[in-house]
């Protein structure tokens, strides 16, 4: 595994770090009076061991090299930190249990990313094969964050030696953003940077709104590893997170009950960072997630409000995120972790498992084997993304276990 190299040209038109702009849609139906007649539905959904097809693909999704790729169909090749981290976060049975087959699998994947940090503190959010390093992504500053406490919480005999081993590795990626007067990530227009691994064709700018959740969740789970391990400076993680919470309410729009995605480029209704907002109890925004026709389709989530696109784009032209397809009106699955589980708490628990019983079904109209678990659905010709796709798998298990919905 080679160190840290130079920071590589602009990829061409549709790669962006090291992935292709492939596809995403948009459409649909919700209320919660549809939400609860796909209940009457449920006893149609064939039995389904989703448990079984997440061990299945993420073992075959862990490559020779020894590093996780995001799909176990070769459609994408490399490792990617937000995939992987989704990937330790939610299936973390299924995640010892291939370690207690393969060995410490998860603990060399980890240095083996912080391994390759630049040495101006550059974190890499992909390495692909043995001579690709992307240094694109800023949210590879939190995704490490919270890898390295997702890996705590699950190792107790040496979590707090892997901690204590890459938190000044951490602090050094810190020169990556830049922070507004108003307490949230910056993303500047002059010179912008891709915000987050599952929109990174899109040109978001200004104070961002999912970035700086990740950014809230990280530095938490680093607030509190740093006090349990007497390693790095709590304080600094706290105030990160204090200044992210005092300045979200810039980003709440009254109109749609959402936050936008961001106050300058592309600030439209998030469903995706608004749930997730949620999801840190951040807010209560929650109407607006049950009732907004058109924002789930199959039990899948869309990014943006229904009627709304990105209209700019980090690969020129925007016919790489064409309108339907892919980042720009896909319906995902990996959302739901999140999404659905808050919605579980907030007390509508039926209405989450109703919805992860649709999109085990929708997957398995799509192929009734691991492959139909993709990385989106659309009702637009032209793609699904990656089939056996890893976020895919570990958030809906993640939902099926929170909602109590038997798959």
């Amino acid at each position: 595994m080679k160190h840290a190299q130079p920071e590589r040209a602009a990829a061409p038109a549709c790669t962006i770090a090291g992935r292709c702009c492939v596809t995403w849609t948009c459409v649909c139906f919700i209320s919660l009076a549809l939400f609860f007649a796909f209940t009457d539905k449920q006893n149609d959904t064939p039995h389904w061991n989703l448990r079984a097809y997440t061990y299945e693909i993420i073992s075959r999704a862990h490559m020779a090299n020894g590093l996780f790729a995001p799909d176990a169909s070769g459609y994408y090749v490399g490792q990617y930190s937000r995939d992987f981290y989704y990937m330790i976060n939610y299936a973390p049975s299924t995640v010892a249990e291939l370690e207690s087959v393969e060995g410490p699998v998860i603990r060399y994947a980890i240095e083996a990313m912080f391994a390759v940090q630049r040495s101006d503190g550059w974190l890499a959010d992909a390495i692909i094969g043995e001579d690709t390093l992307c240094y694109n992504c800023l949210d590879s500053v939190p995704f490490y964050m919270l890898l390295l406490a997702a890996y705590a919480d699950h190792h107790h005999a040496d979590g707090s030696d892997v901690f204590c081993m890459y938190e000044p590795q951490i602090v050094r990626s810190l020169v990556m953003l830049n922070w507004s007067a108003n307490g949230l990530i910056y993303n500047s227009p002059e010179r912008p940077r891709c915000t987050y691994g599952f929109i990174d064709t899109v040109l978001v700018t200004g104070d961002v709104l999912f970035l700086s959740l990740l950014l809230y969740e990280g530095a938490s789970r680093m607030a509190h590893y740093s006090a349990f391990s007497g390693c790095g400076n709590t304080t600094m993680y706290s105030e990160m997170q204090q200044s992210i919470a005092a300045g979200l309410a810039l980003l709440y729009d009254p109109a749609s009950g959402l936050f936008v995605s961001a106050n300058v480029g592309n600030g439209f209704p998030d469903m995706w960072g608004s749930a997730y907002a949620l999801s840190l109890n951040l807010t209560t925004v929650l109407k607006a997630l049950l009732n907004l026709p058109g924002a789930w389709q199959n039990g899948q989530l869309r990014h943006l409000a229904p009627g709304n696109y990105w209209n700019t784009s980090l690969c020129a032209p925007i016919g790489c995120t064409p309108q339907g397809i892919y980042q720009n009106g896909g319906f995902w699955a990996t959302p739901l972790s999140w999404t659905l589980c808050a919605l579980a708490d907030a007390g509508y628990k039926a209405v989450a498992a109703s919805m992860v019983q649709a999109a085990a079904l929708r997957f398995q109209q799509l192929d009734p084997a691991i492959g139909g678990l993709y990385e989106y659905t659309t009702t637009v010709p032209g793609g699904l993304g990656a089939k056996a796709y890893v976020a895919t798998a570990a958030s809906l298990l993640y939902a099926s276990d929170c909602s109590d919905a038997a798959l």
